[in-house]
């Protein structure tokens, strides 16, 4: 009732310094059912409803929120006149959370800056030596370098389709933002749904060159040499580029759905051979890497079959990694937790 939501906005959360959205899809957001009343609504004031990231929000409070549109939502159009209609959407439910905590002082927020190691810093034991390089956001990428802060714009076509529908069918997946966490030696990347799109059937008119859009490459070239890596797009988002540039030892998937993961990718993983690797075992199908996932279906397990299974090191839970203190050595010790 109205003096219980008097009440809790008076109420103080415990701090997450940080909240980095990756891109503007439901299921990084926060879904709203089709008959939204079923949802609750906050009991902090502002007019949205409780999912995902606004359901954490009610238990706790956010430093800095960081996404690839504040303030202004306007690539590659305006998303706040055609994504954000009068009916509730998983989008619009979360910009009025944002505009909310903004508003009430609670929080800040800023649109991920391409090629800053300056917005994600250390707030605490600020001895140790930690960055965390924007290395992408929508079409932008730029290169994890610590004196190079030069921006590229990712080539290709966003709009195949845009003579028939000039407002729909890009892929928000390519908007994503990315980033490299540098501590001491040991480098860590997030890419989230980073993806790649053939050439497909050329409409009259339109050169076929210009139908491709792969923004897994570029920003594998901008992460460059890292030791653990998510995988773009739920494992989907692998390309040789992800596996022979960055060519990260551990590997995280964030499984949530039954086709997590494909199998072409794991076999471009965890079979094909490594830059200078020549760790093999006895029946050739063992390049040195690890995989880790946070959830992969039993059905999908049966799919792929025994011997592309058997590469998944944990098939269900949180996947924790914790890395030593820079010490007088090349190589920093990490561990896998789940």
């Amino acid at each position: 009732d109205e003096k219980n939501t008097v009440e809790e906005t008076k109420i103080r959360r415990p701090l997450i310094d940080y909240m980095l959205n990756t891109h503007l899809h439901s299921d990084h957001l926060g879904q709203l059912y089709e008959d939204s009343r079923i949802q609750p609504k906050s009991q902090r004031g502002g007019d949205f409803y409780l999912t995902g990231i606004t359901e954490i929000g009610e238990h706790f409070d956010f430093g800095l929120f960081l996404d690839r549109g504040y303030p202004k939502y306007d690539f590659p159009y305006d998303l706040l006149q055609h994504w954000v209609p009068k009916r509730p959407t998983a989008l619009g439910n979360y910009i009025k959370f944002i505009q909310h905590h903004v508003a009430a002082g609670r929080s800040r927020a800023e649109n991920f800056e391409v090629g800053s190691d300056s917005q994600i810093v250390l707030l605490r034991n600020k001895k140790w030596n930690v960055t965390v390089r924007n290395i992408k956001s929508a079409l932008d990428v730029s290169p994890a370098l610590p004196n190079n802060r030069t921006v590229y714009h990712i080539p290709g076509e966003l709009w195949p389709n845009r003579t028939h529908n000039p407002f729909g069918k890009f892929d928000e997946n390519e908007m994503s933002n990315a980033y490299v966490l540098q501590f001491g030696n040991f480098r860590y990347y997030e890419g989230g749904d980073q993806e790649y799109h053939p050439k497909v059937d050329t409409p009259q008119g339109i050169p076929a060159d210009v139908l491709e859009m792969d923004t897994v490459s570029p920003t594998a070239q901008m992460a460059g040499k890292v030791d653990v890596a998510t995988l773009n797009h739920h494992g989907h988002g692998v390309r040789p580029a992800f596996c022979n540039i960055m060519d990260p030892k551990v590997l995280i998937l964030q499984g949530w759905c039954s086709d997590h993961m494909p199998e072409h990718p794991l076999h471009m993983l965890m079979e094909d051979p490594r830059p200078n690797n020549t760790r093999n075992n006895d029946k050739n199908i063992d390049n040195g890497r690890h995989l880790f996932a946070t959830q992969v279906f039993n059905t999908k397990l049966q799919e792929l079959g025994p011997l592309l299974a058997r590469h998944f090191e944990s098939v269900l839970g949180h996947v924790v990694i914790r890395v030593s203190p820079p010490l007088l050595r090349e190589q920093q010790e990490y561990w896998v937790y789940i």
